[in-house]
């Protein structure tokens, strides 16, 4: 599943390794609509697609890697798209499970970082920290 590097030829699949030594990551340019996609890859080197980005509210081309809480849940940015057209923050709780936690991150190319209490930090124009409590 290497990314469409047709017209981005610097993106390249990001990477996150999980407490069961699965290997999660995105992909932009990839995936069903091509738009971008989450995979893991389980120990035995078998790849699974879990979410593929449609170019809608959901955003659209994940440029940086996925950071994980302790519940395996997985967060990650879009660089595009999303309501505002410009990124989103997103979460998976499972397979197909997704959903946008904030919206007009300015195309934010950085990385994401939790805390123990489950909240994420990053930057875009500014940087933000959106809460789950």
């Amino acid at each position: 599943m290497a990314p469409n590097t047709q017209y981005f030829p610097e993106q390249k699949a990001c990477t996150t390794v999980s407490f069961l030594d699965k290997v999660s990551g995105t992909t932009p340019n990839s995936g069903f609509w091509n738009s971008g996609s989450i995979f893991k890859i389980d120990p035995s080197r078998k790849e699974t697609v879990l979410f593929s980005f449609r170019f809608g509210p959901d955003g659209c081309n994940p440029w940086q890697g996925l950071v994980m809480d302790e519940a395996e849940h997985l967060y990650g940015t879009t660089t595009g798209f999303g309501i505002c057209g410009r990124g989103t923050l997103f979460e998976l709780y499972s397979p197909g499970n997704f959903g946008v936690l904030q919206e007009n991150l300015s195309g934010y190319y950085g990385h994401l970082t939790l805390d123990k209490a489950g909240n994420v930090y990053g930057s875009s124009s500014g940087p933000y920290k959106l809460s789950k409590n």
